[in-house]
């Protein structure tokens, strides 16, 4: 017994020493975060409410203030990953998140990166997952698959050759925005989401067959 406390605690001063990595998944519902070590092993992990609902801005400063305060307990954080329900180009804007409809050509890497002064990579979050998942998890022994993503919405990710497959607009995987049902009526306020499979599978339309 005495061996293994000996272990936490060194291992709890390790965290202080040693470089350390922030992952951070936005999500519609929920904002998830973690601490990693070079190993890739998780040594700290939180999620809160998103309140997307309270738009854009607040939801930056949000952020800003998490990863502060992150900062303030663990120093050595050496760079910053986060996921993104939606489109994300390479240079780490934004382009659409369907469920949080003001992150239309968001500069999140950008904003991130001039924060902070750290080493920022923005990912969607479904491609994050399924990269996490090819060198670390369930695709290690894979060359390629497909990952597929429950939340507020569906989403997905196409690993093909040990890569991202990311398509001609970086939408590849999308699998919550194909077309389930062509005879759904318009919907007129976002035409787009129209009898895609989202709308029948995403959280709000699972609870609501309880």
């Amino acid at each position: 017994m005495f061996s293994e406390r000996k272990k936490q605690i060194e291992h709890h001063e390790d965290i202080f020493t040693e470089d350390l990595y922030l992952g951070i998944d936005i999500g519609a519902s929920n904002l998830k975060y973690g601490i990693l070590d070079r190993e890739g092993k998780v040594v700290f992990q939180r999620s809160q409410s998103t309140n997307a609902n309270k738009g854009l801005e607040y939801m930056l400063a949000s952020l800003k203030r998490l990863i502060m305060n992150l900062q303030s307990k663990y120093p050595k954080i050496k760079a910053i990953g986060v996921g993104v329900p939606g489109v994300v180009f390479a240079d780490g804007t934004v382009k659409i998140s369907p469920n949080m409809p003001e992150w239309v050509d968001v500069p999140l890497g950008k904003f991130l990166t001039n924060v902070f002064s750290l080493p920022v990579a923005v990912e969607n979050d479904a491609n994050a997952a399924a990269y996490a998942e090819m060198t670390l998890g369930a695709g290690k022994d894979f060359n390629s698959f497909i990952y597929i993503t429950l939340g507020t919405g569906v989403g997905g990710s196409i690993i093909y050759n040990r890569k991202i497959f990311r398509g001609e607009h970086n939408a590849a995987g999308e699998f919550g925005h194909m077309i389930y049902n062509p005879f759904e009526p318009l919907n007129q306020k976002r035409p787009f989401r129209t009898g895609v499979v989202e709308e029948y599978l995403g959280k709000n339309q699972i609870t609501s067959y309880a």
